[in-house]
């Protein structure tokens, strides 16, 4: 059973597609520990953890990143410009929240991109600094 979270992360929420097989499952979680928590519950429902994508949104997604680095999940974070392309070719048609899950669900699916490597707190310290 392949199971596949895609994330679509805006400022206050997130929505997040559950796609097993063929069969999906559409919830709105918000950013913050009660959500993220809720976020946790549905991981911990399946023996192997799930793969799990999501979009580069700068500061919003930080926070889905560090939670899940933090329960030792694994993910695959999206250039927008890169999950935009890959959308365009063969998926949206129109673009919502719940689309945008479902179809970074799909692309994971379809593309199987490979997993987000962990970097070391000093690159985001230098990263920062550098801005």
């Amino acid at each position: 059973m392949k199971v596949i979270f895609g994330i679509d992360v805006s400022k206050s929420t997130s929505t997040v597609c559950e796609l097993i097989n063929d069969s999906k499952s559409i919830t709105t979680i918000t950013n913050d520990r009660p959500g993220f928590l809720e976020l946790l519950n549905d991981l911990k429902a399946f023996t192997q953890h799930p793969q799990i994508i999501f979009e580069a949104t700068g500061v919003y997604s930080r926070r889905l990143q560090t939670f899940l680095d933090d329960y030792g999940y694994e993910y695959v974070v999206l250039n927008p410009l890169k999950a935009k392309k890959e959308m365009d070719l063969r998926l949206r048609h129109n673009k919502t929240d719940r689309t945008d899950a479902y179809h970074l669900a799909l692309i994971q699916k379809l593309y199987h991109h490979p997993v987000s490597q962990l970097q070391a707190e000093q690159y985001h310290q230098l990263n920062a600094l550098s801005r």
